[in-house]
């Protein structure tokens, strides 16, 4: 067999130096050195040729306009005209001695010569205290003004009515005159109306009440229904109504309790005054009542109770005017809900507020979609009682929120939502516990703060209050707007030229009227301005158009539905007072 290999010998010499190979490629270029110091500018080169002009720039601005020149010479007189065809003659008078004033008694009795041209017959007029008697012979100007002082003179002077149609319908406007200077006994005193409108001058009578040396008052009444429109003459139409305007025109939503059914009508001007023919809403069943009209996505939606199967249900318009209307829908199914419902537009969505009779809750429930075609779950708001009739909806600083009657206290009650959807709800707030007080409840914000007006119905009074703060947590104590007989029901509160106002029912009159603060805030009321007689209670609504009041009411005297706007026109009362 193979033995192990053995040990590696020692390395041989090194063998001798072979020739040199050939070159081998080019290496890579180094990296580039700095650069070096610049060298010195060499001379100026020759100047180049002149360029091309460039384009014309766009044309500046005008400037101000300079001051006026001096006004040239005047032109020369123009040509005289043809002389004018001769006139018909005068009248003649036998001559006479003239013209006496004796004292202030004027005597015509003719003059000394027998020129008819200058007899007394042309015209006497008083320039203040001036009297100027104008004939063919000139003018003679007799100052009278030491008459006014005498209290064996005259006195005259004028009543400025400015806004006359505001006391419409009433029986007893007082006008109290203090004279510049007492008489000596009781003078005699006239008045006279002065006025363009056609209706204040055609209904108005006035007349003198009580006069004494020292001054009189007049009394005035004017027309009252100047501009009532009757919308439908079915006396059993509009016990429940609402009006609002509608793409730029009055339109009301109405209950017609002959058919029962929901009805919607537009004014075909922006004035309201002629209308356009009823529309049928829904007439399934008895359908309509406590309901709430506004524009909801640009069209006219309308929100109501559906009696026969005791639902809430609401109903859109299939155009901007509500010429036609899509079908009905069912919102609340739950057996007694849906009546005192307020319709309004919450975060871009329509909702409702209502009262579920069956478990005597305020309940509040806001659609999915800006049209209203699918609706969310209803939120019982307020559950503490029989809570929850003449429900009023509307935007508080951002959120939703209600004002209600509570029935169990008897109290005037506030609701803010704690989310701008409605989604989540504060803690009910007690605005007037004073009685029995908040029936036909009206929430608006009035002037950034949330304000209501309702009836009192321990006194009989038509009440206002304002919140101390944007949300309504706290509020101011309430003011009793109109206190005289039975005044309140049936209210609605709207802002008018930047003050507050509401319409009502006055039962002690039988009529609508409505009232509105002096100022911003409604610390203060002028007087109610009757807007028209009504023989059976309704609701009111109200809205503004060109900034004037309006209202629809329920007058079921054989004309149902009216439409009311407050009577306009001014009007002066001219008086003379003359010694006996």
């Amino acid at each position: 067999p193979q033995g192990p290999q053995g040990l590696q010998g020692p390395a041989g010499a090194d063998g001798a130096v072979g020739p040199v190979g050939p070159q081998g490629p080019q290496g890579e270029p180094g990296l580039t050195g700095p650069m070096g110091p610049a060298g010195p500018q060499g001379p100026a080169g020759a100047d180049g040729a002149p360029g091309a002009d460039g384009a014309v720039g766009p044309v500046g601005p005008q400037g101000p306009q300079g001051l006026q020149g001096e006004q040239g010479p005047a032109g020369a007189d123009g040509a005289v005209g043809p002389q004018g065809p001769q006139g018909e003659p005068g009248p003649t008078y036998d001559a006479g001695s003239g013209i006496v004033i004796n004292g202030t008694t004027i005597v015509n009795s003719g003059d000394a010569d027998a020129d008819p041209g200058n007899e007394f017959n042309i015209s006497i007029n008083l320039n203040g205290t001036i009297l100027e008697i104008t004939d063919g012979g000139g003018t003679i100007s007799v100052d009278l003004s030491s008459l006014v002082s005498s209290p064996t003179g005259w006195q005259s002077g004028q009543i400025n009515v400015p806004a006359a149609g505001d006391f419409g319908g009433q029986t007893a406007v007082q006008f109290p005159v203090v004279f510049d200077a007492p008489f000596a006994a009781d003078p005699i005193v006239n008045v006279s109306l002065q006025t363009d409108s056609a209706a204040l001058a055609a209904g108005t009578s006035l007349f003198v009440t009580a006069v004494s040396p020292t001054g009189f008052t007049a009394q005035a009444t004017f027309p009252a229904d100047a501009n009532q429109v009757t919308i439908n003459t079915n006396g059993a139409a509009g016990p429940y109504s609402a009006v609002v305007i509608v793409n730029g025109k009055p339109a009301i939503s109405y209950y017609d309790d002959a058919s029962k059914d929901l009805k919607y009508i537009a004014a075909l001007d922006a004035a309201g005054t002629t209308w356009g023919t009823p529309v049928s809403v829904d007439t399934a069943g008895s359908v309509g009542k406590y309901l709430s009209l506004t524009v909801v996505n640009g069209k006219p939606a309308i929100s109501y109770y559906d009696e026969s199967n005791k639902h809430l249900k609401y109903v859109q318009a299939s155009d901007a005017s509500g010429t036609a209307w899509n079908a009905p829908i069912t919102v609340d199914a739950a057996n007694g809900t849906g009546k005192y419902t307020s319709l309004t537009v919450v975060n871009g969505k329509p909702a409702i507020s209502y009262y579920d009779d069956a478990n005597k809750d305020l309940k509040y429930v806001r659609a999915l979609d800006a049209d209203g075609a699918a609706w969310g779950a209803p939120v019982t708001v307020d559950a503490s009682g029989s809570v929850g009739k003449y429900t009023s909806l509307s935007i508080i600083n951002g959120k939703p929120a209600i004002s209600y009657y509570d029935d169990t206290n008897k109290d005037l009650k506030y609701i803010q939502a704690g989310d701008a959807d409605g989604t989540t709800w504060n803690t009910p707030v007690s605005v007037d516990t004073a009685g029995k007080v908040g029936k036909y409840a009206s929430l608006a914000v009035v002037n950034g703060k949330p304000a209501i007006s309702y009836y009192d119905d321990t006194n009989k009074d038509l009440k206002y209050v304002r919140a101390n703060d944007a949300d309504g947590n706290t509020w101011n104590a309430p003011v009793s707007v109109v206190t005289s007989g039975k005044v309140g029901e049936y209210t609605d509160l709207a802002v008018i030229n930047g003050q507050p106002t509401i319409s009502y029912y006055d039962d002690t009159n039988k009529a609508v009227q409505y009232v509105q603060a002096t100022d911003g805030n409604g610390a203060a009321w002028s007087a109610p301005v009757y807007m028209a007689g009504a023989d059976q209670k309704g609701t009111t609504s109200l809205a503004a158009v060109n900034g004037q009041p309006v209202m629809s009411y329920y007058d079921p005297a054989g004309t149902g539905l009216q439409f009311a706007t407050p009577l306009a026109g001014a009007a002066t009362i001219n008086w003379i007072a003359t010694a006996q």
